[in-house]
């Protein structure tokens, strides 16, 4: 009669450290997925401002390159001083009247635009 009580109450101890050790894996992989769905949202959000400031700089590029001169436009390109993008305005080399206008993040983030303008 001991002996079932014995095995009785092992069982439960068992069954309940069991129980246990579910519910903790359960909630660790429930919060690792928020955890990373949190993480994923705030990296997609931050690459949109970086795409809405990119494009907001490139059209005020575009309208200074359509109404400056090559001298203008290099001086402008050499005092960049953007913290989020680097410039570069080249000048196509067989027809002088389009320039490629290329903006890129600074701290290795994948955006990049990249646009072309006629004079």
């Amino acid at each position: 009669m001991e002996n079932q009580t014995i095995n009785k109450n092992t069982n439960k101890k068992a069954f309940v450290l069991f129980s246990t050790i579910m519910f903790v894996i359960a909630g660790s992989l429930l919060f690792y997925d928020i955890v990373e769905t949190t993480t994923f949202q705030n990296n997609i959000i931050k690459l949109k401002y970086l795409y809405l400031q990119a494009n907001i700089n490139m059209e005020d590029i575009k309208q200074f390159v359509s109404k400056s001169n090559d001298d203008q436009i290099k001086e402008y390109q050499e005092n960049w001083s953007n913290s989020l993008f680097d410039l570069t305005i080249d000048q196509n080399q067989t027809n002088q009247n389009i320039y490629y206008i290329i903006l890129t993040a600074t701290n290795n983030e994948p955006v990049r635009l990249v646009s072309s303008i006629k004079k």
